[in-house]
């Protein structure tokens, strides 16, 4: 099975709506992506000193698929559905897709011994 990673630069324009994204994106966003097979993680990180024209946070969603493809087209299925049922935020909250990548390598440092 392959690893992928998904991000999106995420914009939150007006900021007296900060607290509505943040519940957005835990309470409903989040939940809705983790039901798209394939997907097993959803973060949000917050950058630490926003930059002008640039998103304040970023969003990385863990892919586990054989078929990248399908498991995007079916992610784009569920959306279309989230959409209709008014739980997207697309307009009211804009993102930058990102690339997509795909896991090659990783190396762990090893845990330092413990004193005796």
């Amino acid at each position: 099975m392959e690893k992928w990673i998904n991000m999106v630069e995420m914009f939150v324009t007006d900021p007296s709506r900060e607290k509505e994204v943040d519940e957005w994106f835990q309470n409903i966003h989040m939940p809705d992506v983790l039901k798209t097979p394939g997907f097993v993680t959803a973060k949000r990180y917050v950058m630490k000193e926003p930059k002008h024209g640039r998103g304040k946070y970023i969003a990385i969603y863990e892919i586990e698929t054989d078929d990248i493809d399908k498991t995007l087209a079916i992610r784009k299925q569920f959306m279309a559905k989230e959409r209709e049922l008014g739980r997207s935020s697309d307009k009211q909250f804009p993102g930058l897709f990102l690339p997509l990548w795909q896991w090659v390598v990783c190396k762990q440092v090893q845990a330092l011994p413990k004193d005796k």
